[in-house]
């Protein structure tokens, strides 16, 4: 499968490339002001981009494509965007396509304020060193781990779930378009506040993906565990 990444510079764009690629799935992409380290990234794993946006940049196929959610990619305005949707192919934004493609997976969904990227990063490390094979997903170049994204052979899936808003248009959290077994919560200070003006405005979206879990489930806290508990009682 052809899959086309228009903004692959960013950091969650770029490791569900990673991941496809992993897969064994014919993947490059575009964007504006590649800059490391994702352009060493990518240059690294083999990836194919092109540092500008021009309808000449796409395959004479592609079968899938994954979106950015940057200003500089609007359906109106960006010449990729549009020859996309004037072919008819199918578009998703990188928090939609995963997602749909870890729906059955155990997916374990490491989120909180800071430190998500290093602990999703420890823990693939560690299953990977005890000689397990788990899917990851990092929104960050980790230093002991060869890509960023890794499909995986086991069932669980290690995944660095965002709080931040799909797009400027779907203000779901990046996170509730994930399907948790488990839950890593590292902390809970009020953040990003241009979308989530108040702290309760912040933790809705935590005490939503909480309630995806079921009897079996395991959530873990780095932090209060009375906070914890309070989201999943909300």
């Amino acid at each position: 499968m052809i899959v086309y990444f228009l903004g692959i510079a960013g950091a969650g764009v770029s490791a569900l490339a990673s991941v496809m690629k992993t897969q064994g799935h014919d993947v490059r992409g575009s964007d504006e002001g590649v800059y490391p380290p994702v352009s060493t990234y990518l240059d690294k794993v083999g990836i194919p981009y092109a540092s500008h946006f021009d309808v000449a940049n796409l395959p004479e196929h592609v079968d899938v494509a994954v979106i950015g959610t940057t200003a500089k990619i609007d359906r109106d305005s960006n010449p990729e965007y549009a020859e996309l949707i004037r072919r008819g192919v199918p578009c998703h934004t990188f928090a939609d396509y995963l997602g749909r493609g870890t729906a059955m997976r155990e997916n374990l969904i490491v989120a909180g304020s800071f430190g998500k990227s290093s602990l999703t990063a420890l823990i693939a490390d560690i299953l990977r060193s005890s000689g397990k094979d788990p899917g990851w997903f990092i929104g960050a170049v980790p230093l002991d781990l060869p890509v960023t994204g890794h499909w995986g052979s086991d069932p669980l899936f290690v995944m660095e779930g965002d709080e931040y808003v799909v797009s400027l248009k779907d203000h779901r959290s990046k996170f509730e378009l994930y399907h948790p077994r488990h839950i890593l919560i590292s902390s809970l200070v009020h953040d990003h506040v241009n979308m989530f003006p108040t702290m309760a405005e912040y933790e809705a979206p935590f005490s939503r993906l909480n309630s995806c879990l079921n009897k079996s489930s395991l959530i873990s806290s780095v932090s209060s565990r009375t906070k914890i508990l309070q989201l999943r009682t909300n």
